[in-house]
């Protein structure tokens, strides 16, 4: 004689939830952001952590990125001084799964770090 026992509805759901945590996939936010004119683009993708500056305009400036991981208000620069013929710049960045960061698209000239022109923050997660 076999005995049989039917799960609860909390446990069949318990189950199911784990079997779907289990097989979740990596975090995959992506997003992007445009300066004012759009002549700087950057955009993020979790997946492998490339941040990419684009320059969309000819007008003799470069472009660039201001990233702020942990969103605690000290940020670095990513500059892209290839031009506006050249292929985007991309850096591949080493930030934890699920780190909160955010980032900037700004006009700059490198030759003397000033930079102006910004996007407001947009958020995102690593």
């Amino acid at each position: 004689m076999s005995i049989r026992k039917a799960l609860t509805p909390a446990a069949l759901a318990a189950v199911v939830l784990t079997g779907i945590l289990v097989n979740a996939p990596a975090a995959q936010a992506s997003g992007g952001v445009c300066n004012p004119g759009c002549t700087s683009h950057v955009e993020f993708a979790s997946y492998g952590e490339i941040l990419t500056v684009h320059d969309y305009a000819a007008n003799g400036r470069s472009t660039v990125a201001l990233l702020d991981i942990n969103r605690d208000g000290s940020y670095s620069q990513y500059w892209n001084g290839l031009g506006y013929d050249a292929p985007p710049a991309e850096f591949n960045l080493e930030i934890g799964e699920g780190v909160a960061i955010r980032y900037k698209a700004c006009e700059g000239y490198l030759s003397t770090g000033e930079i102006f022109n910004c996007s407001g923050w947009y958020n995102d997660v690593a």
